[in-house]
């Protein structure tokens, strides 16, 4: 059963930035772009502005800076930045 990669990306930012930010930070209408060696998420992007990137060693978000800018203007209550 493949899981959703919207609800995937979602889990991981609530992990690592506290419960609630990742449907805050990734709206339904984000692009997932995947590598095209592996084929597992790579970019998540929103109005053609890449929001994130996911770190394949360890599984967590690296913010752009629109993805930063996103949770500050939006007062989005992160609690940790790994």
């Amino acid at each position: 059963m493949l899981e959703n990669p919207l609800r995937r990306i979602r889990s991981i930012a609530d992990y690592q930035f506290g419960k609630g930010v990742g449907e805050k930070l990734f709206p339904e209408t984000v692009e997932i772009a995947y590598s095209k060696r592996t084929g597992r998420i790579r970019y998540v992007y929103l109005d053609g502005k890449r929001l994130a990137t996911l770190r394949p060693m360890d599984g967590l978000f690296s913010l752009s800076i629109e993805g930063a800018k996103r949770i500050v203007e939006n007062d989005i209550p992160a609690k940790c930045f790994v």
